[in-house]
């Protein structure tokens, strides 16, 4: 019998090795696999183990807004492909850090402040700011009369 003529797959692996050897060598060629292919992700979620694979894109508009896309790895964790943070669907993901931002600064504040101004305030900058279209900061809106 000529070599060419042996399979090579995971079949013929799981007859010649001892179980434990097996699962270390599928789990190695998963993780390899994962790591080399960029159409799957591994969940984020501490512990999660599973893997992820790409969505499909909803729109071009998407991609120009660098949109958030939420996904679901098959255990109830739902992430953002395009950051790997928390999910955050249909925000953008550097808005997204922004009003993260935002929001822990309002939290450490709240001692001072009541939860009724920390509200108005976010209502207020989502209102009256937009980001700057050079740095991209957020800045306060300029109204022309």
């Amino acid at each position: 019998m000529e070599l060419s003529n042996v399979g090579h797959g995971s079949e013929v692996i799981a007859t010649v090795v001892p179980a434990d050897v097996f699962k270390r060598y599928t789990t190695l060629n998963l993780q390899q696999f994962v790591s080399e292919y960029r159409a799957v992700k591994w969940c984020p979620h501490p512990g999660c183990g599973l893997a992820v694979g790409a969505p499909e894109q909803k729109s071009s508009e998407r991609k120009k807004k660098k949109a958030g896309l939420n996904v679901w790895c098959g255990k109830g964790h739902s992430f953002c492909w395009t950051c790997n943070q928390e999910a955050h669907e249909p925000c953008g993901c550097e808005l997204w850090e922004k009003w993260k931002v935002v929001s822990m600064e309002m939290a450490a504040g709240a001692n001072s402040r009541t939860m009724d101004e920390a509200i108005a305030n976010s209502r207020w900058l989502a209102s009256f700011t937009k980001p700057c279209p050079n740095c991209r900061d957020i800045a306060a809106e300029t109204f022309h009369a």
